[in-house]
């Protein structure tokens, strides 16, 4: 998975209570991702250590609604700002030094790709 595309998805369930605000909230994603709720895209994110908060209020409907998140290839997303800014100090040739993602997930002695 640390070098392609993928999706997550799902379905949930909303109770149909037009009167408060909805907000999803996410945690730790992947780096460059798309949230889309019911078709609709509703947030791009390109940052793994922090969190958002997506306001769904005016997309989700009574009952099942679905979420897909697409999850692009972040090395090909860091090669691409790369090649846009120029080389970057670096003793690795990894581009982590590119994206807001934890380094060791490029790779390690100790580790996978991610």
């Amino acid at each position: 998975m640390g070098q392609s595309e993928w999706e997550y998805s799902t379905t949930f369930n909303h109770d149909g209570n037009e009167d408060r605000r909805t907000e999803l909230v996410f945690d730790g994603l992947d780096t460059v991702a798309v949230i889309r709720v019911n078709g609709q895209d509703l947030a791009h994110t390109y940052n793994q250590h922090r969190s958002y908060v997506v306001d769904v209020t005016e997309v989700i409907r009574p009952g099942a609604n679905d979420l897909i998140m697409t999850f692009k290839n972040v090395r090909d997303y860091a090669e691409q700002i790369r090649a846009s800014v120029g080389e970057l100090p670096n003793g690795n040739p990894e581009p982590f030094q590119y994206v807001r993602k934890s380094a060791c997930n490029f790779g390690w002695d100790w580790g996978p790709i991610w």
